[in-house]
């Protein structure tokens, strides 16, 4: 990996291919980051419009800065050019075309007499709304599709084992289901063998009651054949 250039060859490349008309200071943020801070507006535009630039074959991009920076997260504000068409010959001033472009994209006065104006946008920037970066299209971002693969996979080893504790306590319950068959089997095993009991009892009850009766009948007629 070709080594960092130092700040003193940055900013001599950088005045030196921009072509300033001011002044400028730039101040070191982190190995990846500087601020660069211009006092003009005619720099601004022009370095913004130039986009990146090579020192000592490192590539060195220019990024609008706003007040909520992060490292981590490239700006979704670009320049591009716009084109109107059909403006009137007299509008062709800086006086008239500044204000003009400075609307576009807010709400203005509906009063008054108006002319609609086509514009065109050129040198539009690829820009990924979910890596936050430059150059990348949402619909092909690698790091979009990484982070899709990985949520796939987690929820497929969910769902297998949610199958496997489904089955897990399937086989539970069918290991468990001979134990209670055979607490059910002895306790209908108990019931009978009550109720057989029960039955034996009340048929020799009736037997013995059977007997003692025919015992007193016959007792009986032999009294009265002795009489």
């Amino acid at each position: 990996m070709a080594a960092e250039p130092l700040m003193e060859t940055i900013k001599e490349q950088f005045i030196l291919q921009t072509e300033l008309k001011g002044g400028v200071k730039l101040t070191h943020y982190n190995p990846k980051h500087l601020y660069i801070n211009l006092n003009n507006e005619y720099d601004h535009a022009t370095v913004l419009s130039k986009a990146k630039m090579y020192v000592e074959s490192q590539l060195m991009r220019f990024l609008v800065w706003t007040p909520t920076f992060k490292p981590e997260e490239e700006t979704h504000l670009a320049p591009v050019w716009v084109i109107l068409g059909e403006v009137p010959w007299h509008c062709y001033c800086a006086e008239v075309l500044n204000p003009l472009l400075s609307t576009i994209g807010y709400d203005e006065d509906e009063n008054g007499e108006r002319k609609w104006l086509s514009i065109q946008y050129e040198g539009v920037h690829d820009y990924c709304n979910y890596c936050k970066h430059h150059g990348r299209d949402y619909n092909a971002c690698e790091v979009k599709g990484r982070d899709e693969e990985a949520k796939r996979v987690k929820e497929q080893e969910e769902k297998m084992n949610n199958k496997n504790s489904e089955d897990d306590q399937a086989n539970k319950s069918i290991k468990e289901q001979p134990l209670e068959q055979r607490e059910h089997n002895k306790k209908m095993d108990e019931e009978t063998r009550t109720q057989e009991q029960w039955q034996t009892q009340k048929r020799k009850g009736w037997k013995n009651n059977q007997q003692t009766q025919q015992t007193q009948k016959t007792q009986q007629a032999q009294q009265y054949n002795r009489d």
